[in-house]
């Protein structure tokens, strides 16, 4: 199982732009989690609502369909807040997920 790396911005924030994700298609190789949160820069670059939508869709798509073919699925998607993107979910478990402990706090 791939280990957590406190130096990985990745590790740590669970939360990867898609365009890094088109840089390296193989980011979440060596990613320890179950979940990340998929997200998009393009919602904010453009002003046209029709061309920003598109291309919104098409680089999550992408992405959702890079993903899969590597073990992951999407688990939930946000298309109306401020961060655009779609939670991913590592295929058949493995990795960590986080959990209440008695006290309350994540852990």
């Amino acid at each position: 199982m791939p280990m957590y790396s406190q130096t990985n911005p990745v590790h740590q924030e669970r939360w990867l732009p898609v365009e890094a994700l088109e840089q390296n298609p193989r980011l979440l190789d060596d990613y320890p989690h179950r979940y990340v949160f998929v997200v998009t820069n393009s919602a904010h670059e453009m002003t046209d609502p029709t061309s920003r939508s598109r291309m919104v869709a098409a680089r999550l798509f992408w992405a959702v369909e890079a993903l899969e073919a590597q073990g992951w699925e999407p688990a939930a998607w946000d298309l109306d807040g401020t961060a655009v993107g779609v939670v991913m979910r590592r295929v058949g478990g493995g990795g960590t997920s986080y959990q209440l402990d008695n006290g309350g706090q994540w852990s």
